[in-house]
């Protein structure tokens, strides 16, 4: 943003800006004026678009935001786990296929 002298519309450069007391000193005319009016403009709000994965529910009080998980995993992360999956019961048979079989091999004894 560039401010311009209220008297003779010269850019005013940074040097010569005060921002604290928000006044500005014109190089070429050498007038002193505030420049508070030029910051009352608000910039303008963007629309943004929401992504496809995030859902919002919005009631009168509150705010649901909800995360899709299924949909953000991709297929090696879907075959990971159920490979993961897979191996816990293959192993949790196993187990029990190996202790079940210890009773008799201790009355055996």
């Amino acid at each position: 943003m560039q401010i311009h002298c209220e008297n003779c519309g010269t850019i005013v450069p940074a040097a010569n800006i005060n921002i604290q007391e928000k006044l500005a000193v014109c190089p070429q005319c050498g007038s002193v004026f505030s420049f508070a009016a030029h910051l009352t403009r608000k910039a303008p709000l963007r629309k943004l678009k929401r992504p496809s994965k995030i859902a919002v529910i919005e009631e009168e009080n509150t705010l649901e935001i909800g995360f899709r998980w299924l949909e953000i995993l991709k297929f090696e992360e879907h075959w990971f786990t159920l490979l993961c999956a897979a191996g816990t019961l293959l192993m949790g048979s196993l187990a029990v296929t190996l202790f079940s079989h210890m009773d008799s091999l201790v009355e055996a004894a």
